[in-house]
This record gives structure tokens, sequence and C-alpha cells, in this order.
């Protein structure tokens, strides 16, 4: 019962993985995108594969501060690895651009 419920968590393909991310910054009124992903090598034992995923997400400090607690707790294996707080010069209304490096883990392959 307990690996199928990890097989379960892993399954996500990279579309389903970058789509929890977006929504997660969208859920905490930040702008956000997906700036790139990438997949390493899968594990010979057990066939999963690390997804590092860049995402940008662009609001109000509290906005994005949010975003980042949310991409810290998103509901799938995953590691936040980098986060960066950068005011935007020159907007209106005081914005900020938060950019993140995630890892999650995943056992869809990408590649054939």
């Amino acid at each position: 019962a307990q690996r199928s419920a990890l097989d379960q968590e892993v399954s996500a393909d990279v579309v389903g993985i970058a789509s929890i991310i977006q929504s997660a910054g969208e859920a905490a009124g930040a702008q956000t995108t997906i700036g790139s992903a990438s997949e390493g090598p899968a594990d010979p034992q057990s066939g999963a594969s690390i997804l590092s995923v860049a995402v940008q997400s662009t609001g109000t400090f509290a906005q994005v501060w949010r975003a980042a607690q949310l991409f810290e707790a998103l509901p799938l294996p995953s590691d936040v690895q980098e986060l960066d707080f950068e005011e935007v010069p020159n907007a209106t209304g005081g914005s900020w651009q938060l950019t993140a490096h995630i890892n999650a883990l995943t056992s869809s392959q990408t590649s054939s």
C-alpha cells in the first residue's frame, strides 16, 4: 500500500509538475511563469529522476513572499533549491520579482 502511494506521488509528468508550481504562485496573487525545466538522469533502481524547474513570480512583496511559502509546501515530492527576491526598479506600486529553483521527483520519463 505504501509503495503504490509513493508511486502515485512521483508519477506526475513535466506538464503536471509545472502546472502545480504555476498554480501555487498564482494562488498567492503573483503573476507566475515557468522559465525552464530540465530532467536529470533516471535512477536505475527506482526509475525516478529529478526535474529541475526555474519559475518567476512578480507582484507585491507580500504576494511573492506568499508564493515562496507555497513553493515550499507543494503537494508533490519537491525541494526548493534557491529563492531570489528582487525589487523591480521603476515599477509603480513597489513590484517585486521572485526567481525560484525547485527540484521535483518524478517517475514519468520525458526522453526516450
